[in-house]
């Protein structure tokens, strides 16, 4: 697989496969071909007997792209949702915001509250503290989601550049 990274306008962007002169133009730093890495001209030719380290603010291009992919990841992982009480919740910004209203209006809601879960699955919450535990098992699993992120790119900081350009992104 070929990645390349440049920085534009737009920011740091990866590109997949496909390079062309196009996309090699504006700013392009590195480029990496398996596990054959090269620093670019501005013409998008392989400089010679140059490595990754050669490369202007690879670590940072390499980091900002890392961080991207696990930002991805981050946010899939909290779409995909969470298993409260045997069953499975999505969480679309939909769902989030009718979670958060019930939360906030649980006093007042009328008993016992039927919530729906992925696919036609139902939970039966029977009163005001039943809403206020589902609530808060559903934020903590978003802030356990947004904290292992947040760890991810603090590791960054500690990987080589060898280390960040091999880096994969868990599944």
């Amino acid at each position: 697989m070929k990645i390349a990274y440049r920085k534009d306008n737009a920011g740091i962007v990866a590109i997949e496969d496909g390079l062309n002169a196009d996309l090699l133009a504006g700013g392009l730093a590195l480029l990496v071909c398996g596990d054959v890495p090269g620093v670019l001209d501005a013409d998008g030719q392989v400089i010679p007997g140059k490595t990754l380290a050669d490369a202007p603010g690879a670590a940072e291009l390499l980091k900002a792209d890392i961080c991207a992919r696990i930002d991805n990841k981050t946010g899939a992982d909290i779409l995909a949702g969470f298993d409260y009480r045997g069953v499975h919740f999505k969480l679309t910004a939909e769902d989030q915001l009718n979670f958060a209203n019930a939360y906030v209006a649980r006093e007042d809601l009328p008993y016992p509250l039927p919530v729906k879960g992925a696919g036609l699955v139902f939970l039966t919450l029977a009163d005001a503290a039943e809403v206020k535990a589902f609530y808060l098992a559903g934020l903590a699993f978003v802030q356990g989601r947004l904290a292992a992120g947040w760890a991810a790119k603090l590791a960054l900081d500690s990987l080589t550049l060898a280390e960040l350009a091999a880096y994969e992104v868990a599944a």
